[in-house]
């Protein structure tokens, strides 16, 4: 699932282990155009796909198709 959400190097970091999320870390601190970049685009991503408007129809058709469903 992480790998959906979070585009690697676009959106966030993917970063395996302590060292790695350090330098991440420090990369972020020292790059105050990179944290409003990858902010900005996290933000348009979660916007575009797990927004209310989004999710709403999506699951109202699945309640809808799970209340149709004829069970024995």
């Amino acid at each position: 699932m992480k790998t959906q959400l979070v585009q690697e190097g676009v959106n966030g970091f993917l970063a395996e282990g302590a060292d790695a999320w350090v330098a991440r870390l420090a990369q972020l601190l020292g790059d105050a155009g990179l944290r409003e970049t990858m902010g900005k685009a996290g933000r348009q991503r979660v916007e575009k796909a797990y927004c209310t408007q989004q999710v709403a129809p999506r699951l109202a058709n699945l309640l809808l198709s799970a209340g149709s469903k004829k069970y024995e």
